[in-house]
């Protein structure tokens, strides 16, 4: 009985520990939340050609439960990536999108409405 109660209390001190260490690291876990002005630096770069191809997966493949303009800008941007991405080039030893100039256009259009809200 008493190798019981001893187990018990083992147990419960390694799973308040694990709760102790995740609740005082937290903050320092990694987090994906994306804003206007990041949205900006993507668009700016997507449409230089320098944006790395994971950087652009991860905001379009990431839903947006912040904002709806945001979750719009990110709908509209999976749709240009259908429509008018090519193969990805390498710049500066990353794998970076590459859009045609319709797709360019696209993009930059949204940038100027993302600008003006």
């Amino acid at each position: 009985m008493l190798a019981f109660v001893g187990l018990v209390l083992i147990i419960f001190s390694l799973f308040a520990l694990v709760f102790c260490f995740f609740y005082k690291f937290r903050s320092s876990m990694p987090y994906y939340r994306v804003d206007q002005s990041y949205c900006c630096f993507l668009l700016q770069h997507a449409i230089a050609g320098d944006l790395p191809c994971t950087d652009w997966y991860l905001f379009i493949g990431a839903v947006n439960l912040t904002s709806e303009d945001l979750e719009t800008l990110r709908l509209a941007c999976v749709e240009i990536d259908e429509e008018f991405s090519k193969e990805s080039v390498m710049v500066n030893g990353k794998f970076c999108m590459n859009f045609n100039q319709q797709g360019k256009a696209e993009l930059a259009l949204l940038l100027t409405q993302l600008k003006g809200v």
